[in-house]
């Protein structure tokens, strides 16, 4: 816990979530959280797609999985 109120150090978890090295204690960012509930939507929306070729698998939605 960085010291200040809980709606300001929450966000740490979602920077990491997007790729952030290091969770910096900063105020809501509006952009941020827009990106977070994006990829959440994504996410919530998709599923693992088994390549062609058997060579493993991805996560996307079914309109971009392979056939």
């Amino acid at each position: 816990m960085c010291g200040v109120h809980c709606d300001v150090c929450c966000v740490q978890a979602d920077l990491i979530h997007l790729g952030a090295k290091y969770s910096p204690c900063m105020r809501d960012d509006t952009n941020v959280r827009e990106a977070i509930v994006s990829d959440r939507d994504m996410e919530t929306n998709s599923s693992c797609c088994v390549l062609n070729d058997g060579s493993g698998c991805v996560q996307t939605v079914e309109d971009q999985c392979s056939v």
